[in-house]
């Protein structure tokens, strides 16, 4: 692990003050930039009446757009991040949008979700599962969380993972996605895949991994 990186891991974790949690955050916007979330958002195809969760929101790009989404309806979109700037940046940026009244946001972890059994029509989030320190834990609370039938949609950029694990700013076990899905599979999910999307007047691709609660008939 270089020297940066070696400073840089814990704010890219979990972002706070200081000259490298400002660099971190910096980093951060272009990770979650909004096409990026975007994306993430319209393959969760929500709906106006849609209870929304999103895990490590970060900025709260993708917390706009599930907002949008239910703008129409009787949905909320929920958001929990357990950096307390990331709340508030997420919020003051919300507040901008005129989306406030749409979205809950909440200071917490993964690994101890505050909401009820089956309360979630849809999961989604991107640059997290390699920060969940008990994967089992994050996997079993997000399965307790979601509706029968319910999706969590997982965004990622393999080359941006692999490039952090060649700067020490993630290990190689931590951002293995195909581990992951495992998990995904291990831990109650069904119906785990990943696609690959190139989006229009782009040169990048991205991989975006379904997972499914199945439903009581089902089970």
């Amino acid at each position: 692990m270089n020297y940066l990186a070696s400073w840089m891991r814990p704010h890219f974790r979990k972002p706070s003050g200081g000259f490298f949690g400002w660099l971190t955050k910096l980093s951060l916007r272009k990770e979650y930039r909004k096409d990026f979330m975007q994306l993430a958002v319209v393959h969760c195809n929500i709906q106006p009446d849609d209870s929304v969760l999103e895990l490590g929101f970060g900025p709260g790009y993708g917390l706009k757009f599930a907002a949008e989404c239910v703008k129409s309806g009787t949905g909320k979109v929920y958001g929990i991040d357990f950096s307390p700037d990331m709340v508030e940046e997420a919020r003051i940026f919300l507040e901008g949008e005129n989306l406030l009244d749409k979205v809950e946001l909440k200071l917490g972890d993964v690994h101890e979700l505050p909401y009820e059994d089956e309360s979630m029509d849809v999961i989604f989030h991107a640059n997290c599962y390699y920060f969940w320190d008990d994967r089992q834990k994050a996997i079993t609370g997000i399965h307790r969380v979601l509706k029968d039938g319910g999706k969590m949609v997982t965004i990622l950029h393999k080359d941006r993972l692999a490039k952090a694990v060649q700067v020490g700013l993630l290990n190689q076990e931590e951002a293995d996605f195909e581990r992951y899905m495992d998990e995904l599979n291990l831990y109650n999910f069904c119906d785990v895949k990943m696609e690959e999307f190139k989006p229009p007047n782009s040169d990048e691709t991205y991989h975006i991994i379904f997972a499914f609660k199945r439903t009581s008939a089902t089970s």
